[in-house]
């Protein structure tokens, strides 16, 4: 009986180790001329707020279906985020705290074309990401952007903004 048990649990420990892919040179090689070229697109699934709704009941009910105050559906919901050289273009909804609320009208989502600054990008072997840090603004706010790219196609969008709580954004990434 002790042995079964024994066989059993080690059955089930080896079964959980997860076999983790690398990417090849090749494919590393490739995001790293787009990263270069700066010309990449994103389109988003999942948006992930930071302190939306927190002390404020009911607002889960006002969002799409299979999502919750700290993960957000974004499937069927158009959006992209364009890096093209200097400039980006960005077309994301917002779900958040906003800490001017007159100053965005009619658009309370991220839309706006910009040029960015402070630009640095840094390459972690390990994760086989790209981590891109810039700066952008538009007529009513500044923002600090944290754009991850994976060698797989994932990417995470991290949006700071002066007048804005923090959200991310998860999706996938193609070159245009």
């Amino acid at each position: 009986m002790k042995y079964t048990v024994l066989f059993l649990g080690l059955f089930l420990c080896l079964g959980c180790v997860s076999s983790k892919e690398s990417a090849s040179q090749q494919e590393i090689d490739a995001l790293k001329t787009l990263v270069e070229n700066k010309q990449i697109k994103a389109e988003f699934n999942w948006a992930k707020p930071v302190g939306f709704a927190a002390g404020v009941s009911g607002l889960e009910r006002l969002l799409p279906n299979g999502s919750n105050a700290n993960l957000i559906d974004l499937i069927g919901n158009p959006n992209h985020f364009i890096m093209d050289k200097d400039s980006i273009t960005v077309y994301l909804p917002y779900y958040g705290r906003q800490f001017m609320t007159s100053v965005y009208g009619f658009n309370p989502g991220f839309n706006f074309k910009s040029n960015i600054t402070k630009y640095t990008v840094r390459f972690k072997e390990k994760q086989q990401q790209y981590l891109l840090n810039f700066n952008a603004s538009d007529d009513t706010d500044s923002y600090q952007f944290i754009y991850t790219l994976y060698v797989n196609g994932n990417c995470n969008l991290s949006v700071q903004s002066a007048k804005r709580s923090t959200i991310s954004y998860e999706g996938n990434w193609k070159p245009i």
